[in-house]
């Protein structure tokens, strides 16, 4: 793609540890409702809020996400929050891509559960100012601007309910249960090759 080309992208970041299939039917349903012409997934080097380790290196959550994405139109992997390093600020990351895609308008894909969550986002005042927030809306959480966020501006979109997570299938994995239902193949096929999760 030409680095001026002006298109409206996505980008969902997360541990993706692993990816399933319920954080691909999100990003296609998003891709319809939020008018985006891609959507990019980015695993992360290490997220500031999160207080326990990865069941898998850097490594190889990135290689399951581009596999889960290879043949899916207008989903794409990037290794940007990786080749970074350290602890990976959202801000940080999307001046980097916008540096390299100046036309481009990104938005920011998270959760209803991360919503309330984003006061304690890094220089969160900031990326209110300069991007939207595509939020994912779920039961039992309130879709209100956070009251310490005055400039935060956000869409919701209803998404169809996927029963799984990252976590069940790791707990799945350590079980010795079947997972072929809640991954895509190419990711089952590099758990079981590089013994993931064990």
């Amino acid at each position: 793609m030409p680095p001026n080309s002006s298109q409206n992208i996505g980008f969902y970041g997360g541990s993706f540890d692993p990816i399933h299939n319920g954080h691909l039917e999100l990003a296609k349903e998003l891709l319809e409702k939020a008018h985006l012409d891609r959507i990019l997934f980015s695993p992360a080097n290490q997220a500031p809020l999160r207080d326990r380790p990865y069941g898998a290196s850097t490594e190889d959550r990135f290689t399951m996400v581009s596999a889960a994405v290879t043949d899916i139109p207008n989903l794409e992997a990037t290794d940007i929050e990786i080749q970074a390093g350290g602890t990976n600020f959202t801000l940080d990351t999307l001046r980097t891509l916008k540096s390299k895609m100046q036309n481009a308008n990104f938005s920011v894909i998270i959760g209803a559960d991360q919503l309330a969550k984003l006061p304690r986002w890094r220089h969160v005042e900031d990326l209110a100012k300069e991007t939207e927030f595509l939020v994912l809306a779920r039961p039992g959480h309130q879709l209100s601007t956070p009251p310490e966020l005055p400039d935060l501006r956000f869409h919701s979109f209803d998404t169809r309910e996927f029963e799984v997570s990252s976590s069940e299938v790791r707990n799945r994995i350590r079980d010795h249960l079947p997972i072929q239902e809640l991954v895509p193949p190419p990711v089952a096929a590099i758990i079981t090759q590089r013994k993931l999760y064990r």
